[in-house]
């Protein structure tokens, strides 16, 4: 194709135009990279993050590492330092991310952000250079805590928290049956949910648990519990306002259980009542025992009684002025108080509901019999005489105890009678201390040919005697132990006179 030489001047100058640009822009791209590599090499070389880098939301180009993490550690510090509450109802526990151990990844994120210098590419450092950013340049900074930390606060709520359940009790209270503890529900923290549910706040930012628990109801609520009471307590009332009457011979008293102060046994009835309860079982029958004290009873019967009950009179021996005078025994009438007890505290419990008292015959303890034969010491002649049939047979002389060791006073009985004793020390310790452990029958024996024991009245040695002596100097003198001394001769005959059951009286 021909070209004009019209068309020629037009195209000549563009076309020069044309190079020229593109050696313009040849240049401009070398004097760009020539300048991004040198800036490039610049911020290698100046130790700092990169123009544009930001750390959790912390803008720290142009900064050291060093003041990257100061300024990023105080960004961070209130969400180390805020308050954590943990509740359940009005209980609460606090703690921190700090205080749990929670650690930051700081140090890492501003190491790697400082290390991008070394990876940035042509056209990151013409970006960098020309524009003042690059890509990737934002960091977050994550939170870690370490579990057995979060494990070890939970445990300590679970400890606060943690409880078995407790069943309602009922009991017997100020005269009334009543719920004396009420049922609680036992509930146990669920530690590895609270554990997770922990941790995830502490590496977030929430501020607020609540404790995750299960609970357990107690086998006796309440509300059971307030049942029984009332079903037993009805029942108690019936019990303890029972009218009984006790009558003898037409004198009458019309008693309860509560004005004798009766105690219910309140704790069988409620066990029944409970188990009944609790197993969908039948209610049980309340049959009340009442616990009455004796006396608050014995009270009554004495009301009772007065005027009838007639006490038996013993025979007495009386030896004022020389004399020998017995008053015979009388009998007496008696309700049998054991066993009016026992039939009032049976009608109480509603065995009846009237208690007919009997009087009977009571019999003396001692008759005209026991002064059928007497032996009386009498302290002040130094003399024992036996009577019989109210005459004086025959006395003998004695030695009586001395002031330091006196005979005792009153009315004893004859014992053991003992033909030729062995004699036992009885004070080792005392006045027998240089005398032996026993000596056997013999003129050396203290006790001599024969002993009669004293007893008490009613049972029991007293460890006196009347007894034979070697020492025959010391009869009509207060010079024994306490024993009465006869000579042999004459505790021989006393011996073969009175039998066991004999009455001694000792008197001054």
């Amino acid at each position: 194709m021909t070209v004009s030489s019209t068309t020629s001047r037009w195209l000549r100058p563009r076309i020069v135009a044309v190079l020229v640009v593109a050696v313009l822009m040849v240049t401009t791209v070398a004097a760009l990279s020539a300048s991004a590599w040198a800036y490039g090499a610049t911020v290698r070389d100046g130790a700092q993050l990169l123009p544009g880098t930001t750390i959790s939301s912390v803008p720290v180009g142009d900064t050291s590492v060093e003041e990257a993490i100061e300024t990023v550690s105080a960004h961070l510090a209130p969400t180390l330092d805020r308050t954590i509450t943990v509740t359940h109802g009005d209980l609460s526990w606090e703690t921190t991310p700090r205080d749990l151990g929670a650690v930051t990844d700081l140090d890492a994120v501003v190491t790697a952000a400082a290390a991008r210098a070394d990876d940035l590419g042509f056209a990151d450092l013409v970006k960098l250079r020309w524009l003042g950013s690059t890509d990737g340049l934002v960091s977050d900074v994550a939170v870690s805590v370490p579990e057995d930390e979060v494990a070890a606060f939970v445990a300590t709520i679970a400890h606060d928290l943690d409880r078995a359940p407790r069943d309602a009790e009922v009991g017997w209270v100020d005269g009334a049956v009543t719920v004396t503890v009420e049922g609680r529900d036992g509930r146990d923290v669920e530690q590895d949910e609270a554990v997770l549910a922990l941790t995830e706040i502490v590496t977030g930012d929430g501020t607020e648990l609540t404790v995750p628990l299960t609970t357990a109801a107690p086998a006796i609520t309440t509300d059971i519990a307030e049942q029984v009471a009332h079903d037993v307590g009805a029942a108690v009332d019936v019990a303890l306002d029972r009218a009984v009457t006790v009558s003898l011979d037409g004198r009458t008293e019309t008693i309860t259980g509560r004005e004798l102060g009766a105690d219910p046994e309140v704790d069988p009835l409620v066990a029944a009542a409970l188990a009944a309860a609790t197993s969908d079982g039948d209610p049980p029958s309340f049959d009340v025992a009442l616990t009455v004290a004796d006396e608050r009873i014995g009270a009554v019967l004495d009301t009772v009684t007065a005027g009838s009950a007639v006490p038996a009179r013993n025979a007495s021996l009386d030896l004022s002025n020389g004399g020998f005078k017995v008053t015979p025994e009388r009998n007496g009438a008696a309700v049998d108080r054991a066993e009016a007890l026992a039939k009032v505290h049976a009608a109480l419990d509603g065995a009846a509901d009237r208690v007919e008292l009997e009087l009977r015959t009571v019999r003396p303890t001692i008759t005209a019999d026991a002064f059928r034969q007497v032996l009386v010491v009498d302290h002040s002649t130094t003399t024992v005489t036996l009577y019989e049939g109210g005459e004086a047979r025959k006395a003998w002389p004695v030695a009586i105890g001395t002031n330091n060791s006196p005979t005792p006073k009153g009315t004893f009985v004859v014992g053991a009678k003992r033909y030729e004793p062995t004699w036992v020390n009885p004070a080792r310790d005392r006045w027998g201390k240089d005398m032996p452990e026993r000596i056997g029958p013999g003129p050396d024996n203290p006790l001599g040919a024969r002993a009669l024991n004293w007893n008490r009245p009613g049972g029991g040695d007293t460890l006196i005697r009347f007894h034979g002596t070697p020492n025959e100097a010391s009869i009509g003198t207060a010079s024994s132990n306490g024993c009465v001394r006869m000579f042999n001769k004459d505790v021989i005959e006393l011996y073969d006179m009175v039998s066991t059951g004999t009455t001694i009286i000792s008197k001054d």
